[in-house]
């Protein structure tokens, strides 16, 4: 697979670890864009902000898609990804996806992606 489809297509599974990493950095991104973005001590200019507007909601886009397929790597919806608009279960879903083990063996959404050796 390539890796366009591993960030951009919320089609099969992902296991914990590539989960946390790939979150971890994007999110990490995001929080740096978020804070040049509102930094209003900075003189960028329009155009600048819109890209950057562009960048953060691209990013949340790609995060989303990771929590989709975290998701399915536990047999689970990905319409479950609505929780995280939900203050105190958008903690207890990120906490969940972090540590909950997916479901061993093929499931609805996919090949096992640990069973299968297929680490990201």
């Amino acid at each position: 697979m390539s890796w366009m489809h591993e960030f951009f297509t919320n089609e099969g599974r992902l296991n914990r670890l590539p989960y946390f990493i790939r979150v971890t950095v994007l999110g990490g991104l995001q929080r740096l864009l978020f804070k040049v973005l509102g930094n209003n001590n900075l003189a960028l200019g329009s155009l600048f902000r819109g890209l950057l507007f562009v960048v953060l909601v691209a990013g949340a886009t790609i995060i989303l898609v990771q929590v989709i397929k975290r998701l399915h790597d536990m047999e689970h919806s990905g319409w479950y990804a609505l929780l995280l608009l939900v203050p105190i279960a958008n903690i207890a879903l990120g906490l969940f996806l972090t540590f909950k083990k997916g479901t061993v063996g093929p499931n609805s959404f996919g090949a096992d992606p640990v069973a299968a050796g297929i680490i990201y």
